[in-house]
């Protein structure tokens, strides 16, 4: 995955209104092929609005838009939005875009958290018990798919988790982890227009 400014020619850069949602990760959908939940080829690419805006619905962290670029012929750079800034008015920190990374995908096996709802419903209270005494891999820095370290919402798939990441200037939240939620259904579509961010515990 790269986490950087490359998008795609044609495509036009996700707003709400005059708010631009931020470019926060592009996954090179090859390099991750192996999973029937994703397509194999082409690009996608996150947005966020990480916009501060007091008394608006909806407001920092609660509107996503993931674009799916099925070839990648035409591939360029483009400019941040001139309205960008729209909203700061020089009152407030200069809003800049993420730093430009490059993220290693290293599969892991990993279990959902005695919170998580599959958990409950497949379990006797005994079973939950001893499941919560067993031993978890640190959170990764990213991850794509899987689950979330603590409970999950119901009948949605984690698409993606992007944590707190001073190398690209990320901070979400009081240090949380920002997530990017699909129905299952709708992903096996290959249908991006669902997905819906969520941060916090």
């Amino acid at each position: 995955m790269g986490i950087c400014r490359s998008y795609t020619r044609g495509r036009k850069w996700p707003a709400l209104e005059d708010r631009s949602l931020s470019f926060v990760a592009q996954v090179r959908l090859s390099e991750v092929a192996g999973t029937d939940l994703l397509p194999r080829s082409g690009l996608l690419s996150f947005f966020v609005l990480d916009e501060w805006a007091d008394g608006e619905r909806p407001g920092y962290l609660q509107q996503a838009a993931v674009l799916w670029t099925r070839e990648l012929a035409g591939l360029r750079r483009v400019k941040v939005p001139k309205n960008f800034q729209s909203r700061r008015d020089g009152t407030m920190e200069e809003r800049r875009p993420f730093a430009s990374c490059l993220v290693e995908w290293v599969r892991v096996a990993r279990l959902p958290a005695a919170s998580n709802h599959q958990a409950r419903q497949l379990l006797t209270a005994a079973e939950l018990e001893r499941y919560q005494t067993l031993q978890r891999p640190p959170l990764a820095l990213h991850q794509l798919l899987g689950w979330r370290e603590g409970a999950q919402p119901p009948e949605v798939e984690l698409l993606l988790q992007l944590t707190c990441d001073e190398q690209a200037g990320m901070e979400w939240g009081d240090g949380d982890a920002l997530d990017f939620y699909a129905p299952r259904a709708a992903l096996l579509a290959g249908d991006f227009s669902q997905v819906v961010p969520y941060c916090g515990d």
